[in-house]
């Protein structure tokens, strides 16, 4: 005869496989679950600026206008970094090769190193990397009507969303979802924004310099300015080997500027543009960086800071459903 102690047994079992099932099924599905992520967070950064549209605009007509306002840019610039990269590349390893040697500074510790020969492999690899842009163009395709069908039935998929909850449940589900969107859009909309601005100001400030290769330089260091704390710095790496490789005091003035505006983004830019909403230690920050970045890589550190911003807005929600529960049971 059956007992309840086997049927538990079963059930506790039947739980554990059903898991591990799901968990493999999303590890083999990584790269679709990281676009659908990416259009998820898209589209809840895009859908205030939609909202707006569609009051003097019917919705269809709204929702694809703000896309294409939105992401042919990106697209474009992407495409401009690529294919200029690829197709200056040989040009650009020849020049900073002619630097290395006719600098007296950089001359002495590299010696008679021919530059062009140890990047071959990497031009080859450059040079490779674009029989993958079908894919790539398929993934952007993919993130494109993800985001528009996510924004287009907002509403319906929102709707369904809250039929898991009860009646007394919705409405605080309702306010504390529109708060964690509330802050992944401005954190979405801030980052490209003071993306733009960090390119803008060091391409200027390289043109005063006369550092070679000011634009692609500039472009590298506000694609990588998206990701938080390392990413600046990474950004700013070409620029001053190529500063000390014309003259130490170039170099030492190209990290003054990288410097020097990096201060003035994090005393001034950002907390304008974020307005303190994301209200992260630096501390948390940076561990939310390296956890995203290790599980999800680039993407995962891009979109590591408003997930982590979110937390605390579900722990005060889960504070409060716990207390009102303890209120109610006794």
């Amino acid at each position: 005869m059956q007992t309840y102690k086997d049927t538990l047994s079963w059930q506790a079992l039947g739980r554990i496989v059903i898991t591990a099932a799901l968990v493999l099924l999303a590890w083999k599905s990584v790269e679709a679950i990281v676009l659908i992520l990416i259009s998820l967070v898209l589209s809840v950064a895009m859908y205030p600026i939609v909202e707006k549209f569609h009051k003097k605009m019917p919705l269809l007509p709204a929702t694809i206008l703000v896309l294409l306002l939105l992401l042919i840019p990106l697209i474009g610039l992407i495409v401009y970094i690529v294919m200029n990269l690829t197709s200056q590349f040989p040009q650009i390893v020849e020049a900073v090769n002619s630097i290395l040697h006719s600098s007296r500074f950089l001359s002495s510790l590299t010696g008679n190193i021919d530059i062009s020969t140890y990047l071959q492999n990497y031009s080859g690899l450059l040079l490779s990397s674009t029989k993958n842009i079908a894919i790539t163009a398929t993934e952007v395709l993919t993130v494109f009507f993800l985001s528009f069908y996510l924004i287009y039935d907002y509403k319906i998929l929102f709707n369904l969303f809250l039929n898991f909850f009860s009646n007394d449940e919705k409405k605080k589900v309702t306010e504390v979802l529109s708060e964690v969107a509330r802050v992944t859009g401005l954190y979405v909309r801030g980052n490209v924004l003071i993306s733009i601005i960090s390119g803008v100001v060091i391409y200027i400030g390289l043109l005063l310099l006369h550092i070679p290769f000011a634009l692609p330089l500039a472009l590298f260091t506000a694609v990588l300015d998206l990701l938080p704390l390392v990413g600046p710095t990474i950004g700013s790496l070409p620029a001053i080997l190529i500063g000390f490789a014309i003259s130490p005091f170039q170099g030492f003035l190209v990290i003054i500027l990288y410097f020097t505006y990096q201060q003035l983004e994090n005393v001034f830019i950002s907390p304008v543009i974020y307005n303190q909403a994301l209200n992260l230690s630096p501390a948390l920050t940076f561990l939310a960086v390296v956890i995203g970045g290790t599980v999800f890589g680039i993407i995962g550190a891009l979109f590591a800071l408003p997930v982590a911003a979110s937390i605390p807005v579900l722990m005060k929600y889960k504070e409060e459903y716990t207390q009102r529960h303890q209120e109610v049971s006794n």
